[in-house]
């Protein structure tokens, strides 16, 4: 983000680019604030952390208001049948892997499915009549919607699941997706998280309907957490700290 940031300093505050090592060294020596968007409610803030480090809150964007769903993703939803959405954000999943895994995994379950357009998979017209793959929703609109999400752990992602008190399945592909999908089934509001690489249409399957049939102690912990998740204002809380900090300087 640095260039960005340096974009920011050269045009809005006719400040030189700072580089690399002066933010490092002033983070780590200078008592500036350390600000990370994540919920204490999720990641207990680590003993021995400095004081000027700080859990926020979940950095979420406000709905757009003037966003309207399409009249094939409003008629989709309507049926009978549950639906689960498929969402793996930026991260490039092979269309085989849908095709071939996902999909049936889903059928098995009777689930209909919205997912994220994948270059490469394509659906028959009057076939797949399942399945809707849309450019962009929502994830806030949708996931108050479905019965299920299957998701590959971005914070994004998890955030906006855990407010929502959606039951999930977790597919991490990498890095800090691992890491989530571990907090998140360490807080008992998600399943083991599974492998990508190994995942069949039997343990896919048989994750969907463990996810669905949750018992009420999951549940309860879900509800719990979107609870206070949606009594959070971490983009508040971020900016009054700025505003402390540079009122003192």
């Amino acid at each position: 983000m640095r260039p960005e940031i340096n974009a920011w300093r050269k045009e809005e505050l006719q400040l030189p680019p700072a580089g690399w090592w002066r933010g490092w060294r002033r983070s780590h020596t200078d008592g500036v604030p350390i600000l990370f968007g994540i919920s204490p409610a999720i990641l207990p803030f680590p003993q021995g952390w400095p004081a000027t480090h700080s859990l926020t809150g979940f950095w979420l964007a406000e709905p757009d208001l003037a966003w309207e769903p399409s009249s094939p993703l409003q008629n989709f939803l309507q049926h009978d049948q549950p639906v689960v959405f498929l969402g793996f954000g930026s991260h490039i999943v092979s269309a085989a892997l849908i095709r071939d895994v996902v999909i049936p995994a889903a059928r098995r379950c009777r689930l209909r499915v919205v997912m994220n357009r994948v270059a490469g998979l394509d659906f028959v017209p009057g076939q797949d009549t399942d399945i809707l793959a849309v450019d962009f929703v929502p994830y806030r609109w949708i996931f108050e919607r479905v019965a299920l999400v299957v998701h590959h752990c971005g914070v994004g992602t998890v955030a906006e699941a855990l407010r929502a008190a959606v039951p999930m399945v977790l597919v991490p592909f990498s890095g800090e997706q691992r890491f989530w999908a571990e907090r998140l089934w360490d807080a008992g509001v998600a399943g083991i998280p599974l492998n990508p690489q190994a995942l069949t249409v039997e343990t896919l399957a048989t994750a969907f309907e463990q996810a669905l049939v949750a018992n009420p102690k999951v549940r309860q912990k879900q509800q719990e957490l979107a609870f206070h998740l949606r009594q959070e204002e971490g983009v508040t809380r971020a900016v009054t700290i700025m505003e402390q900090h540079f009122a003192a300087c």
